[in-house]
Protein backbone atom coordinates (compact mmCIF):
# COMPACT_ATOMS: atom_id res chain seq x y z
CA UNK A 1 0.00 0.00 0.00
CA UNK A 2 1.27 3.47 -0.83
CA UNK A 3 0.48 6.92 0.62
CA UNK A 4 -0.98 9.60 -1.63
CA UNK A 5 -2.03 13.23 -1.57
CA UNK A 6 -5.15 14.06 -3.57
CA UNK A 7 -6.26 17.59 -4.38
CA UNK A 8 -9.17 18.66 -6.54
CA UNK A 9 -10.90 21.70 -7.94
CA UNK A 10 -14.60 21.24 -8.43
CA UNK A 11 -15.87 23.84 -10.86
CA UNK A 12 -19.14 25.73 -11.05
CA UNK A 13 -19.60 25.58 -7.24
CA UNK A 14 -21.36 22.23 -7.46
CA UNK A 15 -22.06 19.97 -4.50
CA UNK A 16 -20.05 16.77 -4.44
CA UNK A 17 -21.33 14.43 -1.72
CA UNK A 18 -20.59 11.43 -3.96
CA UNK A 19 -16.86 12.29 -4.08
CA UNK A 20 -16.76 13.04 -0.36
CA UNK A 21 -18.52 9.77 0.44
CA UNK A 22 -15.96 7.87 -1.65
CA UNK A 23 -13.08 9.62 0.12
CA UNK A 24 -14.67 8.63 3.41
CA UNK A 25 -15.10 5.02 2.22
CA UNK A 26 -11.39 5.00 1.31
CA UNK A 27 -10.63 6.29 4.83
CA UNK A 28 -8.95 9.37 3.41
CA UNK A 29 -8.01 12.13 5.83
CA UNK A 30 -9.16 15.62 4.89
CA UNK A 31 -6.20 17.89 5.62
CA UNK A 32 -7.43 21.10 3.97
CA UNK A 33 -10.57 22.17 2.14
CA UNK A 34 -9.83 20.24 -1.07
CA UNK A 35 -6.84 18.14 -0.02
CA UNK A 36 -6.84 14.57 1.28
CA UNK A 37 -4.20 12.07 2.38
CA UNK A 38 -4.90 8.39 1.86
CA UNK A 39 -3.47 4.94 1.54
CA UNK A 40 -4.19 3.22 -1.77
CA UNK A 41 -4.05 -0.51 -2.35
CA UNK A 42 -2.01 0.04 -5.48
CA UNK A 43 1.25 1.93 -6.05
CA UNK A 44 -0.02 3.82 -9.08
CA UNK A 45 -1.14 7.46 -8.92
CA UNK A 46 -2.69 6.88 -12.35
CA UNK A 47 -4.90 4.09 -10.99
CA UNK A 48 -6.08 6.22 -8.07
CA UNK A 49 -6.72 9.17 -10.37
CA UNK A 50 -8.71 6.97 -12.77
CA UNK A 51 -10.74 5.63 -9.85
CA UNK A 52 -11.57 9.09 -8.48
CA UNK A 53 -12.51 10.59 -11.85
CA UNK A 54 -15.68 8.48 -11.66
CA UNK A 55 -16.80 10.76 -8.82
CA UNK A 56 -16.18 14.16 -10.43
CA UNK A 57 -17.42 15.93 -13.55
CA UNK A 58 -15.49 16.27 -16.81
CA UNK A 59 -14.74 19.96 -16.20
CA UNK A 60 -13.25 19.37 -12.74
CA UNK A 61 -9.54 19.12 -11.93
CA UNK A 62 -7.73 16.47 -9.91
CA UNK A 63 -4.12 15.78 -8.99
CA UNK A 64 -2.77 12.67 -7.28
CA UNK A 65 0.76 12.65 -5.85
CA UNK A 66 2.47 9.61 -4.36
CA UNK A 67 4.22 10.51 -1.12
CA UNK A 68 7.69 8.98 -1.07
CA UNK A 69 9.15 11.19 1.65
CA UNK A 70 7.64 12.68 4.78
CA UNK A 71 5.57 15.72 3.83
CA UNK A 72 5.87 18.99 5.71
CA UNK A 73 2.71 20.68 6.91
CA UNK A 74 1.56 23.90 8.50
CA UNK A 75 -1.84 24.46 10.12
CA UNK A 76 -3.64 21.56 8.51
CA UNK A 77 -6.81 20.01 9.89
CA UNK A 78 -6.76 17.90 13.04
CA UNK A 79 -5.27 14.44 12.56
CA UNK A 80 -2.84 15.38 9.80
CA UNK A 81 0.29 15.16 11.95
CA UNK A 82 -0.74 11.78 13.37
CA UNK A 83 -1.45 10.42 9.85
CA UNK A 84 1.98 11.56 8.65
CA UNK A 85 3.81 10.22 11.72
CA UNK A 86 2.11 6.82 11.37
CA UNK A 87 3.48 6.43 7.82
CA UNK A 88 6.85 8.18 7.80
Amino acid sequence: MAAFLVSYQLNKTKDYPVLWEEMSRLEALKTMDSVYLLDWRNDSPDDLSAHLTHYIDEDDSLIVVELVTKPAKHRCYKGTQNWIEARF
